[in-house]
């Protein structure tokens, strides 16, 4: 019982860890190829306004 909940506890540590390193990648890669956020929220902002 002891062993079991602890292999579960590291199952999900390793889970989230590698979940974490997924986004952080994720968002590295859209900062490094030159995709800020908040340009982009602004242009669709000023792309949908002319259709409301």
């Amino acid at each position: 019982m002891g062993e079991d909940s602890v292999l579960g506890f590291h199952l999900v540590g390793i889970l989230a860890f590698s979940l974490s390193t997924q986004i952080f990648f994720f968002l590295a890669t859209l900062v490094l190829s030159g995709f800020d956020p908040l340009v982009s929220v602004s242009q669709g902002r000023r792309f949908l306004a002319p259709l409301q």
